[in-house]
């Protein structure tokens, strides 16, 4: 019942980033939209990085360089909405996938959506766009293993028994040994004199 509740729950987070990143004249944040006035909007539009950019890190050292809202929409929004696409390959594979398929596969579904706002004319294709939802995929594989590590700990510690103090040993002195050992050869000794059988030979007890 959980893995179903865990597919829908995947299923639903697809939908909403396709339509996110589809329809970004609806669901774009305000940050990010143009505004109504034409001259307004075309500074707006000189502000922004242009609508093909294939060289690494050139738009976010543009948002760095300019800080503004748009640019923390923009850079934190791209990592914040891959990094659940990373934390369910994670808890899909079990841990049994490795880690640079739980990045390069994200990264692939972002070229895709990158190559599909190009060709609708609904966004731009950004090279650091991809940059930045592999980083956070990766965050959310990381997040997902450190989760699954501390549910493991936790389970191993409710099966397992405390640990048992440590005894510590102490040397006897050599005056408790030595009637420790005269104790135990006293007994012992009357024993076999009691019970061994009295024979007679050559008129001797032996």
């Amino acid at each position: 019942m959980r893995d179903i509740f865990v597919f829908a729950l995947f299923a639903a987070y697809l939908f909403t980033l396709a339509w996110l990143l589809l329809l970004p004249s609806v669901f774009r944040p305000a940050a990010l939209r143009p505004p109504p006035d034409a001259r307004a909007a075309a500074a707006f539009e000189s502000r922004l990085p242009p609508r093909v950019n294939l060289a690494p890190f050139k738009t976010i050292r543009h948002y760095m360089q300019s800080p503004s809202r748009a640019g923390l929409v923009n850079n934190a929004g791209n990592v914040i909405v891959f990094a659940p696409l990373g934390f369910f390959l994670r808890r899909f594979s079990r841990g049994r996938a490795p880690a640079f398929f739980c990045v390069l596969a994200p990264a692939l579904a972002s070229l895709l959506f990158e190559s599909l706002q190009l060709l609708w004319r609904v966004g731009s294709f950004d090279v650091d766009d991809i940059i930045l939802n592999a980083l956070g995929s990766a965050a959310g594989y990381i997040a997902c293993a450190l989760l699954a590590r501390g549910a493991r700990a936790r389970q191993a510690s409710r099966m397992g028994r405390p640990a048992q103090p440590a005894r510590v040993a102490h040397r006897p002195s050599a005056q408790a040994t030595q009637a420790l050992r005269a104790g135990r050869e006293a007994p012992a000794a009357r024993a076999l004199y009691l019970d061994k059988p009295r024979q007679r030979r050559n008129g001797a007890d032996i």
